[in-house]
C-alpha cells in the first residue's frame, strides 16, 4: 500500500480510497474517519 501511496503523490493523482486505505493501515484514523473523509469530498469528473 505505500508503494500505490508514493506512486500516487508522485504522479499528482488523487485516489481517496487508497489514501483512506493508507491511514487505516497506519492506524492514522478509525474506519468511521475514513467513511466520513469520503463521504464528504465534492464529486469530481472521472476521467477515463
Amino acid at each position: 500500500m505505500v508503494a500505490v501511496k508514493k506512486l500516487a503523490d508522485k504522479f499528482q493523482i488523487e485516489m481517496p480510497i487508497s489514501e483512506q486505505i493508507f491511514h487505516l493501515i497506519n492506524g492514522d484514523i478509525e474506519p468511521r474517519q475514513a467513511v466520513q473523509n469520503l463521504l464528504v469530498r465534492d464529486p469530481k469528473h472521472e476521467r477515463i
